[in-house]
């Protein structure tokens, strides 16, 4: 879940207690910062509230209550926690489509709908492999773990009531299971770790003379890469992330 930087205060202010908190910058657009926190069912601060009501509290601020077991696994996709750049080229396209009915992606970026207000709760889904599918249907370009940059704007869709927002996010175009990463958070930064402790993406090392772009286009594969690329597709079958934005993006 992503709560924005406004809502952490009053969000902390319930007596939460974290698991997993990953601060994602959106650069040049602070007020567009958010955090991923991952809430257990059984975290201290919950005992005393009702799970019904703790619910309807919670979605209204984008949190998820979920179980430990399912708390573990989405701890694995924070092995690869990329800065997100907010990116204007992006805003300027999702502000073109205007309407639901002009909805594309292109070939360095891909589109996701978000509806403002609409609190979100992991559902209570046997198969993890219908959570997953329906979390990649819902929220595509959120949760390509190499995605660096977002451009958002507010969109007109009919028959629906509630304001949306149409977010483009890239460089990737689509979801594929063997992009997915596991690990510790952090764990699986290939181009090492920013003083936010966020993923550094290859754009972010060409432009600030890290390294020449030859070195990153021939980069050789670490050792183990191969085979935890071919474990991920398992692994991937068991996360979930949510998505939520309390407040309609100004033009």
């Amino acid at each position: 879940m992503l709560l924005r930087k406004n809502d952490i205060n009053a969000v902390i202010g319930c007596g939460l207690a974290y698991d997993i908190c990953v601060m994602h910058t959106l650069k040049d657009a602070s007020k567009h910062g958010f955090l991923t926190c991952i809430v257990k069912s059984g975290s201290k601060g919950l005992s005393s509230l009702k799970m019904d009501e703790a619910n309807k509290m919670f979605q209204k601020r984008g949190v998820a209550i979920i179980d430990d077991e399912m708390a573990q696994l989405i701890s694995r996709r924070e092995a690869f926690p990329i800065e997100w750049n907010y990116n204007m080229d992006l805003k300027g396209k999702a502000k073109e489509m205007r309407t639901c009915d002009n909805l594309t992606s292109g070939i360095d970026y891909v589109y996701t709908v978000i509806s403002i207000g609409q609190g979100l709760t992991i559902p209570q889904i046997v198969s993890v492999e219908e959570q997953l599918n329906m979390t990649i249907d819902t929220f595509p370009g959120l949760i390509i773990p190499e995605q660096s940059k977002i451009g958002c704007a507010e969109i007109e869709c009919e028959d629906i009531r509630k304001y949306q927002v149409l977010c483009l996010t890239g460089p990737k175009s689509e979801f594929r299971y063997e992009d997915l990463k596991t690990g510790p958070p952090g764990s699986e930064c290939p181009n090492g770790k920013g003083e936010n402790g966020l993923c550094i993406s290859e754009k972010e090392i060409i432009s600030n003379g890290f390294g020449p772009k030859e070195d990153l286009e021939n980069r050789e594969p670490k050792g183990g890469e191969e085979e935890n690329s071919s474990s991920c597709v398992i692994s991937g079958l068991v996360f979930c992330f949510i998505f939520m934005m309390s407040e309609v993006i100004e033009e």
